[in-house]
């Protein structure tokens, strides 16, 4: 099939199952211009230290999910847990999503909001380290 070929389509879903829906696109860039302080204070952290060498991207659409953070490089999304997270629904949600993702091989490590409000450095450095730990073990 050439580049500019659509992927067949099933039922009115693409072949592929991590290819969001068109809406899931909408949303993350809803949720790009609407993200938490703690997100916010991370994001600006990581998008601008200069020694990273890896791509990370905010509110990224994967399959019917739309992680908070996500490096590719490494296959590791990021999630910034609020006050919701400890409820049992938000619970359930979380648990579904990390499982789907384990199966595509990508880990999911969750900070805490109240840790990215105390101390954002730390935080970024935190994934940042991590981020390299994957990477190195290849």
């Amino acid at each position: 099939m050439a580049r500019w070929q659509r992927p067949a389509l099933t039922e009115g879903r693409s072949t592929d199952d991590d290819q969001p829906p068109p809406a899931k696109y909408d949303l993350a860039r809803k949720l790009r211009r609407q993200m938490s302080l703690a997100e916010t204070r991370l994001w600006v952290r990581l998008r601008n230290r200069e020694a990273l060498v890896f791509n990370i991207r905010r509110s990224y659409a994967f399959g019917p999910y739309i992680l908070d953070f996500y490096c590719d490089d490494a296959k590791l999304c990021i999630e910034v847990d609020g006050g919701q997270h400890p409820f049992d629904e938000a619970r359930t949600y979380d648990e579904k999503r990390d499982a789907y993702l384990k199966s595509r091989d990508i880990e999911t490590m969750c900070i805490p909001a109240i840790q990215v409000m105390e101390d954002p450095d730390s935080a970024a450095l935190y994934v940042a380290d991590e981020i390299r730990l994957r990477l190195t073990k290849g």
